[in-house]
């Protein structure tokens, strides 16, 4: 997120630009040239009516573009968040399916084993 400083710093620059650009400033606004607050302020104050409905203008196309691009940011890192968790939510059920398999495996053998005691029980009653 831009800090205000940079989003004046940016309108005060489109406002310079379209100004100079639509004939209507024979010279830039010097506020971009003031580094404290207190002079870029003062130096703000004495701009003309419509420099300043022009830099509001932009001051606020900024902050709309600001959070347009957040937005986007946003929805990007979500889409990658879900990808990644269906990726892992695919890993888990492959994982989950290969556990059953070797629990199925393994139920197999051990009623063979069952029944291969119940065979050797068996015969051994018929031995004695």
């Amino acid at each position: 997120m831009l800090s205000d400083a940079v989003h004046v710093d940016v309108a005060l620059r489109f406002t310079n630009c379209f100004m100079a650009m639509s004939g209507q400033q024979e010279e830039t606004l010097e506020c971009l040239a003031e580094r404290t607050d207190a002079l870029r302020r003062l130096c703000m104050s004495q701009m003309s009516d419509r420099a300043f409905a022009v830099y509001t203008e932009f001051f606020t196309q900024t902050q709309s573009m600001c959070y347009f691009l957040q937005s986007q940011i946003w929805h990007r890192e979500t889409e990658r968040t879900i990808n990644r968790l269906s990726s892992f939510s695919r890993a888990a059920g492959a994982q989950l399916e290969l556990v059953n398999n070797m629990q199925d495996t393994l139920l197999q053998q051990q009623h063979e084993q069952h029944q291969l005691q119940a065979e050797l029980l068996l015969i051994g009653r018929l031995l004695v």
